[in-house]
């Protein structure tokens, strides 16, 4: 059986944490790893923890700061610095939220379909199951909006990190990226750069977890809404995330980043003062996305804002 680590980051996770665990130890067809880091929590998490860690050898206690609050992308990042160091056997990584449930064949399924590029970068998720807070199936469904190409790089990231697995040559080169100095949540930058370095990026269309709506998500599944996008259009103190994270993939993974990919990248960055960048941008996606007509002119009107 293949081995896999699940990167677990716990904050103040009393209420569900004990459910997670148990589907993590439930996992077919591989051996489990889990390696936890406690980003402070003020409750009984990180007895929960030691207790687990006591009874099951597969759960791994990060004692290196443990209980320090370094935030969601740091602490996942921090995770991802000492995992693939402490166990070089591992060839698969996941991360991993405290508050969902996942599905017995989640990992096996991950493997499977990343075996033929473990020895590269290459990054796989899955779709999710949206449950309420007792696990209850909500009446809407987990809607995955992708074209497979690199222009997915400016829609709104549908791969989140609990559904990810990453190869151990992807993590190697994660392991000491600072990404998390930057407003990036660790999901939306790990995608956008695999895009930009032309990584395969496998999605699944089966449900892998149960996925808790509960109110205290950090990242929720939230529905697109026309009116939301409008007044974020003429918001002017919203972050323009997609423009940094160019910025930081070009100085950072320039030696990665496919070519074609990083002409497009330096453009969105000069779009920002220059009339002449946007106008080649906007031609390059009408051009080479796969977009409607109504997106296309969306996208137009984002770039003439400097919506991005």
């Amino acid at each position: 059986m293949e081995k896999v680590c699940i990167l677990l980051s716990t904050y103040n996770g009393e209420k569900y944490i004990d459910e997670q665990l148990k589907s993590l130890l439930e996992q077919k067809n591989v051996e489990v790893l889990v390696l936890v880091h406690d980003d402070g929590s003020k409750d009984s998490t990180p007895e929960i923890l030691r207790d687990y860690a006591a009874k099951y050898p597969q759960i791994v206690i990060l004692e290196e700061a443990f209980g320090q609050n370094f935030g969601v992308a740091k602490g996942f990042s921090f995770l991802l610095h000492h995992a693939g160091k402490m166990f070089p056997e591992i060839d698969y990584f996941f991360f991993c939220d405290q508050d969902d449930f996942w599905l017995p064949e989640k990992c096996c399924r991950a493997v499977k379909k990343l075996y033929k590029r473990k020895d590269r970068p290459a990054l796989y998720y899955s779709k999710k199951k949206l449950v309420d807070g007792s696990l209850n199936p909500l009446p809407r469904e987990d809607k995955i909006f992708r074209t497979g190409s690199f222009w997915d790089f400016f829609d709104r990231s549908n791969v989140f990190g609990c559904t990810m697995c990453m190869t151990r040559s992807l993590v190697e080169q994660l392991a000491d990226d600072a990404f998390y100095e930057h407003p990036f949540l660790h999901d939306n930058y790990i995608y956008r750069m695999c895009l930009s370095a032309k990584y395969p990026i496998i999605y699944d269309d089966a449900e892998t977890i149960l996925y808790r709506q509960h109110g205290n998500n950090v990242a929720g599944a939230v529905e697109r809404n026309v009116w939301r996008g409008v007044k974020r259009l003429f918001d002017k103190d919203r972050p323009h995330i997609i423009r940094e994270m160019a910025q930081y993939i070009l100085r950072t993974h320039s030696d990665e980043v496919n070519p074609d990919f990083a002409e497009v990248l330096k453009l969105l960055v000069k779009s920002e003062k220059s009339f002449a960048a946007k106008c080649r941008l906007i031609g390059m996606y009408r051009k080479y996305s796969r977009r409607s007509v109504k997106e296309k002119c969306m996208f137009a009107v984002m770039i003439m804002t400097n919506y991005f």
